[in-house]
């Protein structure tokens, strides 16, 4: 049987990955040259590792000492003047490989997993690619949702009712859920979440976006105005939106990071944004579970939130208070906040911002930034364990490279994959793996 570390740690996309990591200072084991930067999450399965770079070329080392196993090519030399790049991790079950390329051939390839081998094209749901038990879900961003049985990837479902899904995989849970995020794009498509069942395609629930949210701080802003002229006005709402990250399912709910636009026509005394984590019921929506940070304050979650131990854990960027500063300054901070509580446990400010999300393993957080340093955390604690600087930059997205008009339906790669008593890190050249 293949064992495969899947996304984010597990089915569920928790961030929260078995073990395997390294809690001592690490040292370079291997590095590997791909020819271009690798911004979609290395996949590790059995002895070996694969990853895409952004021309779509897909690789296979060994995962313990870096020997190229095999190589496919992807797009020719001039790939950077052709726009949009590979950010789609691959996919693995058994011996076969799915790799989805939504841009140029606008189909999935299925390989052969230990020696390349094209096997199929699967036209189509070339979004992302997401295992869930005997299944593949393909998500395309106007396609919808298929569903094929493995091995034979015989169709099981399709329903196009699912479409502006970020390319991102869909958390799943025990019971065979699906919880998949909606891009955002003005007019177009608005944020939101929607859950169905993997084996049916039947529809659980889908939540968007509140144009008329109150506002936290509805009443301190009106009797401030103190207006007989705006007697009759119901005062002001904000715009709250699900952030552009995969959902978490953990703890009984799905987690998600929020941003609340308070921007209503002179209420406040400038449009800004803060953040929250909402936990939602599994079977409906409803939101059962918030967190707040201080909404007279700009801040912003970024990354998807990593639960663990009756714990979140996530990194936000914070400025100062709105009506004091002019020009404010931004901090990077990682939270961890008690989901009993819902107050935060610890809180500390970091050096930069990291890319993509937080991941944890053997009570490590693992964190990365785009200059190539790594770093670990305490997750009980917060204090630093280890730092190392790689020697390699760490690309965060895909706009990054070229021009790019698609981040409203992307997320950053995770950087960092701990197992095997190893760390694989995607860089702009290709994978260090330290030990």
């Amino acid at each position: 049987m293949t064992v495969v570390v899947p996304g984010f740690g597990d089915e569920g996309r928790s961030g929260v990955y078995p073990g395997g990591g390294v809690t001592g200072r690490p040292s370079v084991a291997w590095r590997a040259v791909t020819g271009a930067a690798v911004l979609a999450a290395p996949v590790l399965a059995d002895d070996m590792l694969y990853a895409v770079d952004v021309r779509g070329a897909l690789h296979a080392f060994d995962a313990m000492d870096g020997t190229p196993r095999w190589r496919a090519d992807g797009l020719d030399e001039e790939w950077d003047y052709l726009g949009p790049v590979f950010t789609s991790a691959p996919a693995v079950w058994g011996d076969l490989l799915f790799l989805p390329d939504r841009d140029y051939e606008g189909c999935v390839f299925v390989r052969d997993r230990l020696t390349g081998a094209l096997l199929r094209r699967i036209k189509g749901g070339a979004g992302c690619c997401t295992i869930a038990g005997d299944v593949v879900l393909l998500a395309d961003l106007n396609g919808g949702v298929r569903a094929l049985d493995l091995p034979e990837l015989t169709p099981r479902w399709h329903s196009t009712r699912w479409t502006g899904l970020i390319e991102a995989d869909p958390a799943v849970s025990a019971a065979g859920s699906a919880y998949a995020a909606l891009g955002f794009e003005g007019h177009h498509t608005h944020s939101g979440v929607v859950a169905f069942d993997v084996r049916s395609g039947t529809g659980i629930f889908e939540v968007g976006d509140d144009q008329d949210g109150q506002c936290p701080l509805r009443t301190e802003i009106l009797s401030a105005r103190n207006d007989e002229d705006d007697e009759d006005d119901e005062g002001p709402s904000d715009w709250v939106l699900f952030g552009q990250a995969h959902p978490a399912v953990a703890e009984g709910l799905v987690w998600m990071p929020v941003r609340r636009e308070h921007s209503d026509d002179g209420f406040h005394p400038e449009p800004w944004t803060s953040a929250e984590v909402v936990g939602l019921d599994p079977a409906t929506g409803q939101q059962r579970w918030l967190f707040q940070l201080d909404p007279h304050r700009r801040s912003e979650i970024s990354g998807a939130i990593a639960v663990a131990d009756g714990r979140i854990f996530f990194i936000a960027v914070q400025g100062g208070p709105v009506r004091t500063e002019a020009e404010p300054t931004f901090d990077a901070m990682l939270y961890a906040v008690d989901i009993a509580t819902a107050a935060p446990a610890w809180k500390i400010q970091l050096p930069a911002l990291p890319v993509g999300s937080p991941v944890l393993a053997d009570g490590l957080i693992y964190l990365a930034a785009r200059d190539g340093t790594l770093a670990t955390y305490q997750a009980l604690t917060g204090r630093l364990g280890w730092e190392s600087h790689l020697g390699e930059e760490i690309v965060g997205g895909q706009y990054e490279l070229t021009e790019y008009l698609g981040a409203d339906y992307a997320e950053e790669g995770l950087p960092v994959l701990p197992a095997n008593g190893m760390i694989y890190v995607r860089t702009r050249t290709g994978i260090t793996a330290l030990r």
